[in-house]
């Protein structure tokens, strides 16, 4: 095949597959590439395509760039995915990932913000780059944007493209599809088996308050089941007068067969969602999701960038995800549990996710009198998108009557993200986090303890272990303990690092026990930032170079925030040298984000007789 050939003002541009960057770059003839960037999530890939780069091309990280610019699109990305849900609200339009704003689903304001960060580097000198990115979509986005800034471009294409690509990924859908169906009629089967719903009759009695339970192993650590998020919510409501009943909804990393034989056992009352969908309601839920196109204008940016393809693009792809299909299936649950039972409440988790909206429409539908409450479980950010609302979307998304929060800070940032403060009440914190630690066993190491504690997500949790590896890698005086995620397999997440050093560790042991034995946390978001604050450890946050952080501590001061690994490293030890940064200010924020229980507000809430969207 022909080699392209780069000159000045030339932007090569390729998928992140290997084979393709191998097969092409290497007869590349005049002016090579002077720097490479990454738009993706995918870490392992970029690390391997860094490899095969080696030092003939540096890459150029990102992660300020791409925070800054996250930052000052939020409020147009905000407001646009707003004027689209007034144009195309209606019961299928709010299960799209494009109403959802949900980060760690949709890609839609990430690839925003990539093109963003593109057009900074296009305004430069014209120094010729290499554009890599994992979606399509997006390479076609990066060409057009090259193409308006006067570059000439190069695409260099994976082997597999074209309709053959499109047949298999088709091959697939269907494939997924059919699945789905199974496992939902499985689950109906055994759901109609146990007949909790039937067999209980105290879920008949007249004041019903129904509480949905996603439940995994954790719910069963003891042996008997718990509602890991609620477990101190019932005492207070049957304390009131009142019955409370979990509707309890089986994650997929927990067998459905185990879990239902588990629950017979439960001392409280429990309903399956399944007891409450028709053997049709999958087959249905795919095929509406399916058939479901909205009429999408053209939207463009105020910079000019259009993202129509790109909104479109996403769309077509969200046609073929089970979960959209899924959260259908809350729509039809909802619909009957609300006809069969008289429910005085419906209480579940709340971060404005589509299954959420279609429980609030069931039930606004078929019991309007049933008071419904989101309970903000997890620490709220402003860049966690699930939490806001467009201006004009505000009074089209289907919300509970009462957000519950569990602090003020929660309440505050809900507020400023487009959400009527007078509909919320401060619960409290009603999950336990481990605020108080006593110390774990210490080794004879010496030093300090850098504890790096992963999020949710193998790509996140990879990022993080590898900056701590470029941070601390020559660094023998300290000793790094890397706890991965409970949901990310630690094995499966070493054999795709590097060699450790020996002073890294990567422990098994519960962070109950590794925070309280550590002198600095490293962390991207999870809430294990929060118990640190609290025990007064020190703490860093680590920018992303592939994702959109959203720091749980962005507004404390005392926590410095850096992407670069000299600085990260040169942070640690100014910090480990000195007194706690944060002193007095740690009990301050803590108690901001987690306020006590608060039993009183929570019988509010339930409360009859008054208007919710006035709870104080």
């Amino acid at each position: 095949m022909t080699q392209p050939t780069l000159g000045k003002s030339s932007c090569l541009l390729a998928m992140a597959d290997e084979r393709t960057i191998r097969r092409n770059l290497s007869g590349i003839t005049g002016q090579a590439p002077r720097f490479w960037v990454y738009f993706g999530t995918d870490t392992a890939c970029c690390e391997r395509i860094a490899d095969l780069l080696g030092d003939a091309v540096t890459r150029r990280h990102i992660a300020q760039d791409l925070q800054e610019t996250a930052d000052s699109s939020r409020a147009e990305y905000i407001d646009v995915i707003g004027g689209l849900s007034a144009a195309c609200s209606s019961r299928l339009w709010w299960l799209t990932t494009v109403s959802e704003k949900n980060p760690f689903v949709s890609s839609l304001f990430l690839w925003i913000c990539y093109l963003r960060v593109l057009s900074g580097l296009l305004s430069g000198d014209g120094t010729p780059f290499l554009v890599i990115a994992e979606q399509q979509v997006l390479l076609d986005a990066c060409r057009r944007l090259a193409v308006h800034a006067g570059y000439e471009t190069t695409v260099l294409k994976p082997p597999l493209s074209g309709p053959l690509f499109r047949l298999r990924k088709a091959g697939k859908d269907w494939i997924r599809g059919i699945h789905f169906v199974a496992g939902q009629v499985f689950r109906i089967l055994l759901a109609r088996s146990a007949g909790f719903s039937r067999k209980n009759r105290i879920l008949s009695s007249g004041s019903l308050h129904v509480i949905h339970s996603w439940t995994d192993r954790r719910s069963f650590q003891d042996g008997t089941y718990q509602n890991v998020y609620f477990h101190a919510l019932a005492p207070i409501i049957e304390k009131a007068g009142g019955t409370a009943a979990d509707l309890v909804q089986v994650l997929p990393t927990l067998p459905y067969r185990s879990a239902v034989r588990m629950l017979r056992e439960s001392a409280r009352p429990v309903m399956l969602v399944e007891e409450f969908l028709r053997f049709r309601d999958p087959v249905a839920a795919m095929f509406s999701v399916w058939r479901y196109r909205p009429p999408i204008p053209g939207v463009v940016l105020s910079d000019g960038l259009d993202i129509t393809p790109l909104v479109r693009a996403e769309l077509d792809e969200g046609r073929f995800d089970t979960r959209s299909a899924q959260s259908y299936l809350a729509y039809c649950a909802g619909s009957r549990l609300a006809r069969r039972l008289r429910v005085a409440s419906f209480i579940y988790t709340f971060e404005n996710h589509m299954w959420e909206k279609m429980f609030n429409l069931a039930f606004r539908e078929h019991s309007p009198e049933t008071r419904r409450i989101g309970y903000v479980h997890s620490i709220v950010n402003r860049m966690y998108t699930c939490y806001t609302l467009g201006r004009q979307e505000a009074e089209l998304v289907p919300l509970p009557d009462v957000i519950a929060v569990n602090g003020e800070r929660a309440a505050r940032v809900l507020a400023g993200s487009g959400f009527d403060r007078r509909m919320m009440a401060v619960w409290g914190a009603l999950r336990d986090f481990a605020i108080q630690g006593s110390p774990g066993p210490q080794d004879d190491h010496g030093g300090k303890t850098v504890l790096v504690a992963t999020s949710a997500g193998l790509g996140p949790s990879l990022e993080l272990a590898r900056i701590a590896l470029l941070s601390f890698g020559n660094d023998p005086v300290l000793r790094v303990v890397v706890k991965f995620h409970p949901t990310v397999s630690a094995a499966r997440a070493r054999a795709l690092l590097p060699p450790l050093p020996a002073h890294f560790i990567v422990s098994e042991d519960p962070v109950s026990v590794l925070l309280p034995a550590s002198d600095l946390l490293l962390y991207t978001e999870s809430t294990v930032c929060v118990e640190a604050l609290g025990q007064h450890i020190p703490l860093i946050h680590v920018k992303s170079s592939f994702s959109i952080d959203m720091n749980i501590l962005e507004d404390v001061d005392c926590v410095p925030s850096y992407g670069d690994p000299q600085a990260i490293r040169e942070a640690a030890h100014r910090i480990l040298a000195g007194p706690d940064p944060c002193g007095d200010v740690a009990e301050r924020a803590v108690a901001d984000i987690l306020a006590e229980k608060n039993p009183a507000a929570v019988r509010s809430s339930l409360g009859s007789g008054q208007d919710a969207s006035r709870i104080p």
